[in-house]
């Protein structure tokens, strides 16, 4: 094949909580069952090619603008909270959790990166790592945010895209 790994990267947990999704405009079907059928289409297409598919399973995602939390405390002496419990998360990612088993299971040669492994720890998901605030808006990683995440990442797991076929 031409391409060594595809990269499939987006806020899966988010289509997954029932965006509209249609076939053909056929409405008709729900969102959810489309966007999961697409998606194992993808991954069989992307398999059948020769190329190992890799899933950046997404980050946490607060509520409300999240980038100036710690400056504002810091600038405003406020006390608001700038992390997000795990439990939180766990339940924000759960559905898109169990898909992620139940395709894995089904195609065992997936490569999953969770940035989560490293935002988060045993208590907690960070909006900032090491002083460095790591997003740019409610749920996007900011640049240096995003290098930060994935300097410790490799350091502590590895390079995903170095663990062999």
């Amino acid at each position: 094949g031409k391409y060594k790994y595809v990269v499939l990267g987006g806020s899966f947990f988010t289509s997954l909580k029932g965006a509209e999704y249609s076939l053909d405009g056929d409405d008709h079907r729900n969102g959810k069952t489309v966007f999961m059928t697409q998606l194992d289409l993808a991954i069989q297409e992307i398999m059948q090619s020769g190329a190992i598919p890799y899933v950046i399973k997404g980050n946490p995602t607060y509520s409300f603008q999240i980038q100036d939390c710690t400056l504002n405390n810091k600038r405003f002496n406020l006390s608001n909270v700038c992390d997000m419990s795990l439990t939180e998360y766990t339940k924000q990612f759960n559905e898109w959790d169990e898909y992620l088993i139940k395709l894995t299971n089904k195609y065992p040669s997936i490569k999953v990166i969770d940035p989560a492994l490293i935002i988060c720890d045993s208590l907690k998901c960070h909006s900032e790592i090491m002083d460095t605030p790591l997003y740019r808006d409610a749920g996007h990683l900011n640049d240096f945010g995003s290098r930060l995440i994935v300097s410790i990442y490799i350091d502590r797991l590895g390079n995903p895209f170095n663990q062999g076929r």
